[in-house]
């Protein structure tokens, strides 16, 4: 998969059959700058080439990505996409440096995952979106990327949930769902929301049937009674309230389907910022298991902590800005 980094890869659904998952990894160097002086139409990609601008910071980058690919079994190839990124003395060692840990690590016979928070992903629900619809982008790219800052996580696709082991999951994340048929959804009940899990539901699970659109399945998904907001708040932005109330934190609503949460049974974790009453983000004690929902997204790190902690899921560090990655034999942070 060229040009994608490898949190965007459902590898939990490729580990299923066997297979492998290879990663072109493709971020660009310090010499990015002279490349861009030659040719000005790089810049329009600047903003996803992952642009370092030190020999060091370019091989801090490769041992970041390099432990994400060890954590989870995937394949990794060093990628020089334009030309002339790796030529710097530094930078070489740093790729001799991590071939040598590749191997030594690949001497270890049990290198499965150890993760207790699964990421559910609908291909399927894809096609209900524009695109390059901006709800993608917050359900997707942005709430994945956050993850690893989380706890150590797996990602499948939702169409494999009925061969997926999910015993080890205590949290799980529904990203995109927003189509779900019957049969989806009876694998989320035999599978996910049973067994004391957390489910987190991001913005519009279940709004499309075999039987088409229909806002009723979103309460009957989740638990919760979202509804359509009669009159949607103006602001782009949510506010964390409760335990999360304090932090310089704000959370992005999902544009376009304005939903909101009216439920007193269901404790408020994030309200519109220029309606306080307005509820968009919710959770819910449920009979054997714990319902998330946000019409916001992506959640952030903080949050997602304080949700995972409470599912008992294990937390290798206290603090929000580092990385983690692990399996049964490997740990890396970063």
């Amino acid at each position: 998969m060229p040009g994608t980094p490898y949190f965007r890869a459902s590898v939990a659904s490729l580990n299923l059959p066997g297979k492998v998952f290879w990663n072109d990894f493709d971020q660009v160097s310090y010499k990015y700058h002279e490349k861009v002086k030659a040719d000005p139409a790089l810049k329009q990609w600047e903003y996803q080439m992952g642009l370092t601008d030190t020999p060091e910071e370019f091989v801090w980058m490769c041992r970041r990505e390099v432990g994400m690919e060890l954590a989870q079994g995937a394949q990794l190839a060093h990628f020089d996409i334009h030309g002339g990124y790796y030529e710097d003395p530094q930078i070489m060692q740093g790729v001799a440096d991590l071939v040598r840990i590749r191997e030594e690590a690949l001497r270890i016979p049990e290198r499965t995952s150890n993760a207790e928070v699964l990421l559910l992903v609908d291909e399927d629900s894809e096609h209900y979106l524009r695109f390059r619809s901006p709800v993608t982008t917050q359900l997707l790219s942005a709430q994945i990327a956050v993850m690893p800052f989380v706890a150590p996580c797996d990602a499948a696709l939702l169409s494999d949930l009925p061969e997926l082991d999910t015993s080890r999951y205590k949290l799980v994340l529904v990203l995109n769902a927003c189509k779900l048929d019957r049969a989806q959804r009876e694998a989320l009940a035999q599978k996910v929301t049973c067994n004391g899990r957390t489910v987190v539901w991001l913005h519009a699970p279940g709004l499309f049937s075999e039987s088409g659109r229909d806002e009723g399945n979103l309460r009957e998904v989740t638990g919760l009674n979202v509804v359509r907001s009669p009159s949607p708040s103006s602001a782009t932005t949510a506010t964390l309230v409760g335990e999360g109330a304090g932090h310089a934190e704000e959370l992005k609503l999902v544009p376009g389907e304005p939903f909101r949460i009216e439920d007193p049974a269901a404790d408020p974790l994030a309200v519109a910022a220029d309606q306080t009453r307005q509820v968009v983000t919710s959770r819910k004690q449920l009979p054997g298991w714990t319902s998330v929902y946000s019409a916001a997204a992506p959640l952030t790190a903080r949050l997602l902590r304080r949700l995972a902690a409470a599912a008992k899921v294990h937390l290798y560090v206290d603090d929000p800005e580092v990385l983690v990655f692990t399996n049964r034999h490997y740990t890396r942070e970063g």
